[in-house]
């Protein structure tokens, strides 16, 4: 029951969702401390089910990628037009730089949500990395 829901809500709902439960629980917490340690988890175990979502769907479109290619081969060698084919073989190409790109940009936030969990310690908490993050 609960996993047709998930599909039915979608990357966007869940992420949505991760986020209400984020803001609840630092609405919830009076420590400091414990509100930046929690709420720090909750992004990057989020951060962590969008970038599987966003690589499934890269998978997915790599595949109509793929059978698109074949069909726009097999109406060359016939001699059919394929205007249709290579215009939505183009827009394929774009959907996935476009995802590729989320891709690296919710990479480089669940870098900076563990860097918040870490508390300052460690290279992650670096000024340097999170200049870099932040221009992702």
């Amino acid at each position: 029951m609960i996993i047709r829901r998930i599909r039915v809500i979608g990357q966007t709902g869940i992420t949505n969702y991760s986020d209400l439960v984020v803001f609840l629980i630092q609405c919830i917490l009076p420590s400091k401390m414990r509100k930046k340690k929690i709420s720090g988890w909750c992004e990057f175990i989020g951060y962590i089910g969008s970038i599987s979502l966003k690589f499934r769907n890269l998978r997915r479109i790599g595949e109509d990628e793929a059978s698109l290619t074949a069909s726009i081969e097999i109406a060359v060698a016939r001699g059919i037009g394929c205007g249709e084919e290579e215009e939505k073989l183009r827009k394929l190409g774009e959907k996935k730089t476009m995802k590729r790109l989320s891709t690296v940009q919710d990479l480089a936030d669940g870098l900076m949500a563990l860097a918040d969990i870490r508390d300052g310690k460690g290279w992650l908490s670096e000024h340097k990395i999170s200049i870099f993050t932040c221009f992702l």
